[in-house]
């Protein structure tokens, strides 16, 4: 049961063709970060940091490492309606278009800025810049 689990967590990452190199061995920058969520999927710990997950993946890889992220955050098998925490750091929005989070936090001069339904932070964040978040900060005081 344990290798057919090992098996299909592959198959999901797409990872089939590099089990046998070293580890991340001749691997780009989006099946470097494959390989690392395919670790995380595999230990599923209770809390994980991700420091820009969707740095260097090409955006058709943007939506199986998107997939990736949710397996980590997704909850137990054996406690389904427990979800798993976690924090993502990224400088690119496009993610939260695949990504389940729970909020989003904007971080400006080393303070959060706007915090709220990541939706929302986005959208106000294409259509009127960073300069929204600081007016937050501003009332915030």
């Amino acid at each position: 049961e344990r290798a057919e689990l090992v098996a299909d967590m592959v198959r999901v990452a797409r990872l089939e063709g590099f089990l046998d190199r070293g580890i991340n061995e001749g691997l780009s920058g989006g099946e470097i970060r494959r390989a690392e969520l395919l670790q995380l999927v595999a230990l599923g710990p209770a809390f994980s940091m991700m420091d820009e997950p969707d740095s260097g993946v090409d955006p058709e890889s943007l939506q199986l490492v998107s997939e990736l992220i949710n397996r980590v955050f997704a909850g137990d098998s054996c406690q389904p309606v427990k979800r798993r925490a976690g924090l993502i750091i990224t400088h690119n929005g496009n993610i939260l278009n695949h990504v389940h989070v729970d909020k989003a936090h904007v971080m400006l001069n080393e303070q959060i800025g706007c915090s709220g339904n990541p939706r929302i932070v986005m959208d106000t964040i294409s259509q009127h810049g960073y300069e929204e978040c600081t007016r937050c900060m501003w009332r915030g005081r």
